[in-house]
């Protein structure tokens, strides 16, 4: 559905949303006001909300506005880095790209960031609340029975493929015996992959290091 738009949106810039998310009075307005030279792909931070506990949190981007190579780098060490429903697209340049990545149904937006990332393109950060996702149990992604082995073989994907490339050995073979985990897995085997893949999150940098970082980002958003 996002590739069919993508071809009849006749607009420069391109404003994805989802049936639970609601933009702020001034979304648009904010985000062309914080577009700059030679940055094509923009997130900011957002408010989640659900009715049924009255529960809200204010959600910021793990990457931050800096250099090309750190970005790409902090995308491949903490896995999920933005928001899908805070991404503001120029349209030449997603179009360019071919679109989103149809492998990974659900995963559009972890997908196109590590696109956009490893075609040379920087992510500009914006540090305001823009965008209230509402979150509620009966929701696409909740239903979806392979969601999270989905974010695991998007992650794993990107991982195994680039690490090396950006001088990250140890991340890339993380990825691999995840991977391999994943496709090797039966009912027999699913207990024992369940203690292997914890132990490996446990004993890992790049879990302790993206854990630690999330755990910064809420407190500071939340103060």
């Amino acid at each position: 559905n996002y590739n069919h738009a993508l071809k009849h949106a006749q607009g420069e810039w391109i404003k994805y949303i989802a049936g639970d998310d609601i933009l702020n009075d001034n979304c648009i307005e904010r985000y062309v006001a914080n577009i700059r030279p030679n940055l094509f792909l923009y997130a900011c931070s957002l408010q989640t909300f659900n009715n049924a506990s009255n529960h809200s949190t204010i959600i910021s981007p793990t990457l931050i506005d800096t250099e090309h190579k750190k970005q790409v780098r902090d995308a491949l060490r903490y896995c999920h880095s933005v928001h899908g429903s805070t991404l503001f697209f120029e349209k030449k340049h997603l179009y360019h790209l071919g679109g989103f990545d149809t492998r990974f149904p659900m995963l559009e937006d972890t997908a196109i960031c590590y696109q956009y990332l490893i075609n040379g393109f920087r992510i500009g950060i914006i540090n305001e609340v823009l965008i209230k996702w509402r979150v509620y149990d009966n929701s696409v992604s909740h239903s979806f029975t392979n969601f999270s082995n989905q974010i695991s073989q998007c992650n794993n994907y990107y991982g195994i493929h680039y690490c090396w490339r950006y001088g990250m050995p140890f991340h890339s073979y993380y990825y691999w015996v995840r991977n391999y985990i994943n496709y090797h897995s039966n009912n027999n085997q699913n207990k024992l992959n369940k203690v292997f893949c914890y132990l490996l999150q446990c004993t890992n940098v790049v879990h302790l290091h993206r854990k630690f970082r999330n755990k910064i980002c809420c407190r500071t958003s939340n103060n």
